[in-house]
């Protein structure tokens, strides 16, 4: 009976580890889906804040190559 018990608890942990494991890959995605559709904003507003020229090549490019990466 003592096998069985133990067996039981195993079980329950790791569907619990699994449940969770889960619930943090959907969470992941989740954020990385938020970050690629306000990553043009975020950098909007950071080079609104740092007084920056919004329309050099520089942000531009960072600005093209940040959403191929995202």
């Amino acid at each position: 009976m003592a096998a069985r018990s133990h067996h039981t608890g195993l079980a329950v942990i790791a569907v619990f580890n699994v449940m969770k494991g889960l619930l943090l890959l959907l969470l992941g995605l989740g954020l990385l889906k938020l970050v690629h559709a306000e990553i043009a904003t975020l950098y909007s507003l950071l080079i609104e804040a740092l007084h920056l020229n919004a329309d050099s090549r520089r942000f531009l490019w960072w600005l093209d190559f940040s959403l191929s990466w995202a």
